[in-house]
């Protein structure tokens, strides 16, 4: 499964504590990229965003994005997570940002991810094993596939069950485990409510 073009709509503030801002920059091409140090340069739009610590709490809604490879016309649709905190540090960097991704294209590919910002220092470790997602109580569902220093993601066999455990769930939970060290670390439940609607309008972009 290959690897997809990252594409995140703009991100709503949230008004609660504690919290922290990051910063959301947005390239001239259009790639955004969430990282804790000041955009790189003056072709980025900076925009603060407001996150939360590891407390478990999130600061968006899940959403929809869509993205039209310029080489192929082919169309990507996508579904993004919340992004949460883990308890996660690394020695230069504040706590690891991370999200959970679907995307789909026309073509009926369909890949679901976990990642972090390509622009931050929180890689995800070489060894996957026991990493993973878990939907309620429902079994954990390990990741299988290393797609790059920020994603880790699943075989076309683990899809269709984990689809459907997503669309009926209540909250979404994934086990990471971070470059250079081998300690797991479990993310806060993330909630599922706003899954259903975005998820469907994403099949609907795929169908395009």
């Amino acid at each position: 499964m290959k690897p997809y073009p990252l594409v995140i709509v703009a991100l709503l503030a949230v008004l609660c504590a504690p919290a922290w801002a990051i910063n959301k920059c947005t390239g001239a091409d259009g790639k955004v990229a969430f990282q804790d140090a000041p955009c790189a340069n003056a072709s980025k739009v900076a925009e603060q965003v407001k996150t939360w610590g590891n407390t478990g709490n999130t600061a968006e809604a899940w959403r929809f994005s869509e993205n039209k490879d310029s080489m192929t016309g082919r169309e990507f649709c996508f579904v993004v997570s919340p992004i949460i905190s883990t308890g996660y540090r690394g020695n230069n960097s504040g706590f690891a940002h991370v999200w959970f991704q679907i995307a789909m294209n026309s073509a009926g590919s369909v890949a679901l991810t976990a990642r972090t910002s390509e622009a931050s220092s929180s890689l995800f470790h070489n060894d996957i094993s026991d990493m993973g997602v878990k939907v309620d109580e429902k079994e954990f569902t390990p990741f299988n596939q290393k797609i790059n220093a920020h994603a880790v993601g699943f075989s076309d066999a683990s899809t269709p069950a984990l689809l459907s455990q997503l669309e009926t769930g209540s909250q979404l939970r994934m086990r990471l485990r971070f470059w250079p060290y081998d300690q797991l670390h479990d993310t806060p439940p993330m909630s599922m409510v706003g899954f259903k609607p975005v998820f469907a309008q994403a099949k609907a972009c795929a169908k395009r």
